[in-house]
């Protein structure tokens, strides 16, 4: 085995979609229970309308482009716990290719449909090492994707070369 496949050992998984009707969360701070405040411009009816921020109760903020009230445009999420998600966004729902980026810095590429992570993704940890190449299908996993797990090397002098995969 080269450096450079010691460097990751690739494991190839498979995954089954989930049933039909399986539940998913949404990454979406549009609760009706959540309060809003806006800065930017308004339309007639009081609705976000061009570029504004939306600061939400639950602490999440939204930037970016919108048309009476729905996103419309580039836009970016930042949730409460330091992630975000950036793309753009149509009738208020994330369209085409997104970056979904995790507190830890870890990040997703995926593509999105209505809202939904539906269709090819990569996923890299926080020192950009891939970690997943695959399928999504409504938010999960599915079909045939290649999981990426490091794996660490040590040597001592005078000791054989030992190699043993990390977790």
């Amino acid at each position: 085995m080269t450096a450079a496949g010691r460097e990751q050992q690739k494991r190839k998984q498979t995954e089954l979609c989930p049933p039909a009707g399986s539940s998913s969360e949404s990454m979406d701070s549009d609760d009706g229970s959540v309060e809003e405040v806006v800065e930017g411009p308004l339309d007639e009816d009081d609705q976000p309308h061009g570029f504004c921020t939306v600061s939400y109760s639950s602490s999440d903020r939204f930037e970016g482009h919108f048309s009476h009230g729905e996103k419309n445009g580039r836009g970016k999420f930042f949730f409460f716990d330091g992630s975000a998600l950036e793309g753009f966004y149509v009738d208020d729902a994330l369209q085409g290719q997104g970056v979904y980026t995790h507190e830890d810095g870890a990040v997703l590429h995926g593509t999105y449909v209505d809202g939904e992570l539906n269709g090819p993704a990569q996923e890299w940890d926080a020192e950009g090492r891939l970690l997943f190449r695959g399928q999504y299908k409504d938010n999960n996993r599915c079909g045939e994707c290649w999981v990426y797990y490091p794996v660490f090397t040590v040597l001592r002098p005078g000791w054989r070369l030992c190699v043993w995969g990390g977790e």
